[in-house]
């Protein structure tokens, strides 16, 4: 039975990697030159965040200069993300497979499945995004771009984001909005006629736009956080990045934007103790005791941002030489999407299941901006 299923294993898998690579979507806009450094689950990479230099003028001596000093920071990538997705062919159904015909709708809904978990993974990483643009509650670009052309990405350009690989991901109301703009379809705009043609956004106002329908949304279970002050009789300063707040109702959670009166940064919450709210980035000014913070409602979480925002990787699960006719791994030479499909003999039928090893961190946040809806 094994040299029966073969031919069926070799199509379910090169089919199930094609699945893999047109549906997720996140994967191939991040970024993901850490794929395949680590190989077990748990492993972790360490990814250097590059720091400011400031450049100096040059004063000839005959006496060598010290160099300037820079300190590196790093993020971690830990490969703890391990799912599967699979199903079943009993023994008569492996009889009547005509393997040259045969139609892999079972194998291209489980790989799918995992398609949309990396892909929901990815995006769910917006919560230590702090840049906003947008109403929330209110579909972006229903009358105009702005969101995008004097919103996020104005925030971008401010954050001196490389103006290379920008990319805009929006849900499906988002880029429906979106695709209805003139700016977006007419090609005496734009300069192509790919928006109307196609239906399908591509390379517009400096960015590539995306339609995902993983896109989240942010609900606070407490409610939206209400007439919350900052509690300190000194205040505090420049810097700061935890604060005593009071007064309020229906505590911050962790993703919860806020703004503070007469202070003009935003931030994002990391988390909750007590009367202690810690948050990102630190305060840009001072703050007086009773400053008043207001919170965002629920929202859409739509993405501009630059690849290097986030990082990725997908690591092979076995060493290549352990493939086998009932177990095979293949990794995409295009994306760098690693798949195993593994085949179990159980009582008259047979257990096909694939399975993907995986990480992602928020590397820089700065180059990243939710567009509410």
């Amino acid at each position: 039975m094994a040299n029966t299923l073969t031919p069926l294993i070799d199509k379910l898998i090169a089919r199930g990697l094609e699945v893999l690579r047109e549906n997720a979507i996140m994967p191939r806009l991040v970024n993901s030159t850490y794929t395949g450094v680590a190989a077990s689950r748990g492993d972790t990479i360490t990814v250097p965040v590059s720091a400011d230099i400031t450049a100096g003028a040059v004063s000839p001596s005959n006496t060598l200069a010290a160099g300037s000093d820079s300190t590196l920071t790093s993020k971690t990538i830990s490969l703890n993300q391990w799912y599967k997705a699979g199903f079943f062919l009993t023994d008569q159904q492996i009889t009547q497979i005509d393997v040259d015909n045969f139609n892999t709708l079972q194998g291209d809904e489980a790989v799918r499945s995992l398609a949309n978990n990396v892909d929901s993974y990815i995006l769910g990483l917006y919560k230590g995004v702090y840049s906003q643009t947008g109403t929330a509650g209110t579909t972006p670009f229903a009358s105009n771009l702005n969101d995008w052309t004097t919103g996020a990405r104005v925030k971008l350009n401010t954050n001196k984001a490389p103006l290379e690989d920008r990319f805009v991901v929006l849900d499906a109301d988002a880029e429906g909005n979106a695709i209805n703009q003139r700016a977006l379809q007419d090609s005496s705009w734009r300069g192509d006629s790919d928006g109307i043609r196609f239906g399908d956004i591509g390379y517009a106002l400096g960015a590539n736009w995306h339609i995902d329908q993983n896109v989240p949304t942010f609900t606070n279970s407490n409610g939206t956080p209400t007439s919350w002050l900052v509690n300190n009789g000194s205040g505090y300063a420049a810097g700061t990045t935890t604060i005593a707040i009071d007064g309020g109702s229906n505590n911050p959670v962790e993703g919860d934007l806020f703004t503070l009166a007469g202070n003009s940064g935003q931030y994002v919450v990391t988390s909750l103790a007590g009367a202690n709210l810690t948050f990102t980035p630190e305060l840009t000014a001072t703050v007086a005791d009773n400053t008043a913070l207001t919170f965002a409602a629920s929202h859409v979480n739509n993405l501009g941002f630059q690849r290097n925002a986030i990082g990725f990787a997908m690591a092979p699960i076995m060493d290549a030489s352990m493939n086998s006719d009932m177990m095979r791994q293949v990794t995409d030479d295009k994306s760098g999407l690693t798949m195993r499909l593994e085949v179990q003999r159980q009582e008259k039928q047979w257990k096909f299941e694939y399975d993907v090893l995986y990480g992602a961190t928020l590397l820089r946040p700065e180059l990243a901006v939710r567009i509410l809806g």
